[in-house]
């Protein structure tokens, strides 16, 4: 897996980090993902991040979920303060199911977090005003 990562910073609505992300996504491949949105996000109050995943072929199952949230917990995200990350993936049901089921780990840690199909839903979503939780 690879990616490349876009810094959006906006007066008005905060920062935006967008991720295009590559290739095969598996267990180990989510969680440096997830300590690359972790290391980039600290310094950042209250960042909204984009995950492109349409470009991945997904290798995970469920029983990745329960080690997940276990492996997910140890990152330090007291230090990220308010996320918001939407993941973006194929609308292909079986891909876009899979990502589903990765939200439930990343939400356990108090990560405003969900999956679309579509990019432009993920935008919106990203652009309302919530009241997000502090992690």
């Amino acid at each position: 897996m690879n990616y490349q990562v876009d810094l959006f910073c906006r007066q008005d609505s905060g920062n935006c980090l967008v991720f295009f992300v590559r290739g095969l996504m598996d267990r180990q491949a989510f969680l440096r993902l997830m300590q690359a949105i972790v290391e980039l996000t600290a310094p950042l109050s209250g960042c909204k991040v984009l995950l492109d995943l349409q470009d991945i072929t997904c290798d995970l199952g469920l029983e990745n979920l329960v080690e997940l949230k276990a492996e997910l917990s140890i990152f330090p995200w007291t230090a990220v303060g308010k996320l918001k990350l939407a993941m973006v993936t194929t609308p292909h049901p079986e891909q876009y199911h899979g990502l589903r089921q990765l939200t439930l780990p990343v939400s356990q840690l108090g990560i405003d977090v969900e999956a679309f199909c579509e990019s432009r839903r993920a935008i919106e979503w990203l652009a309302k005003e919530t009241d997000l939780r502090i992690c």
